[in-house]
């Protein structure tokens, strides 16, 4: 889909005219790639401006094979397993400071990111830094430091579950 190549995370609301079941089956499948909701056509104006309020609403984003982020609240929605295997639920609520450290990584995935051209796309003071990251890790529960790498002297390498 070219949508998603200008931006990965931007979800897709798929509107055919399209009655036949296996249709609109197919496209839902398409969720991983962004397909978030399937509107028949012809569809009124208050039930269309309903499924974009919910889209909204739901608009959600891996960040980690156990973490997400919701692009509306902006928790950070981390699924963590103990050593008895039990799993249990952390949401931590980010600052407009981590959102956006988020937000740069997000728009980085699989890239090496040198501590400058980070800077420069996060607009916050490089003091600041090393302290967002280690939060931002501890929020998405990136104990074993996968998600997000650092790799001495060079940057960090934001690895997505679907890089």
């Amino acid at each position: 889909m070219q949508i998603r190549a200008s931006d990965p995370d931007v979800p897709v609301l798929f509107i055919s005219g399209s009655e036949d079941d296996e249709v609109q089956a197919k496209t839902l499948e398409l969720h991983g790639k962004g397909a978030v909701d399937f509107v028949l056509k012809p569809c009124g104006e208050k039930a269309f401006h309903a499924r974009i309020k919910k889209m909204a609403r739901t608009n959600v984003f891996p960040f980690g094979p156990h973490a997400v982020i919701e692009k509306n609240t902006r928790n950070a929605i981390a699924r963590i397993q103990d050593a008895a295997g039990h799993w249990t639920t952390q949401t931590t609520q980010l600052t407009p400071m981590l959102f956006e450290l988020v937000t740069v990584f997000m728009g980085n995935k699989g890239r090496l990111l040198n501590k400058t051209q980070l800077l420069a796309k996060w607009g916050y003071e490089e003091k600041s830094l090393v302290q967002a990251i280690f939060e931002l890790r501890k929020a998405i529960a990136d104990s074993k430091l996968d998600i997000i790498k650092t790799l001495r002297g060079e940057g960090y390498i934001y690895n997505s579950p679907d890089a």
